[in-house]
């Protein structure tokens, strides 16, 4: 599958909001949950992509900001700041083997899009979401911190991996 990076648009947060629903758990993910972000048009096509498959098909979305290096305790001795990014595939692509690739390319279009400089590039994950744990791992992602965080009103277990670049 091919995996096409475009600006966020109306239409595709619309279709996010309104249809993108995980099950169990993982509804902590809805993007209903992340509205004002999803929305933010100043963020659409400098921090927030939709991405489209070969069809113009919605399947998934990149979310991507900075931090300062203490602030994600990954390298203190970095100038710049670390790229931090978040991801999601449409509900019924999960678990269909994608993970390893769309991460990839997620992380391939950040640092080209902003030109990177910096040593790492940092996400976190709720630890019961092992699935998405893999995957990152196998994209060159690895653990380095955990803690107890809050999400939408719910207390979870946060891991926070980077991978060198």
């Amino acid at each position: 599958m091919k995996f096409i990076f475009v600006p966020m648009n109306e239409e595709y947060a619309e279709q996010m909001l309104e249809c993108w629903k995980y099950e169990g758990e993982y509804s902590i993910y809805n993007y209903i949950n992340e509205k004002d972000w999803i929305m933010e048009r100043e963020a659409w096509g400098r921090d927030l992509f939709a991405v489209i498959n070969e069809s113009d098909e919605l399947i998934g979305e990149l979310s991507m900001q900075f931090f300062d290096p203490k602030e994600v305790a990954i390298d203190e001795l970095q100038d710049l700041q670390v790229l931090w990014i978040g991801f999601g595939l449409k509900p019924e692509l999960n678990g269909k083997g994608l993970g390893v690739e769309f991460v990839t390319r997620c992380v391939e279009f950040g640092v080209s899009h902003y030109n990177y400089k910096g040593k790492y590039v940092g996400l976190g994950v709720a630890e019961f979401n092992q699935r998405a744990v893999k995957a990152y791992i196998k994209a060159g992602f690895d653990v380095y911190h955990r803690e107890m965080d809050e999400l939408y009103g719910k207390e979870i277990e946060a891991v926070w991996m980077k991978k060198q670049i």
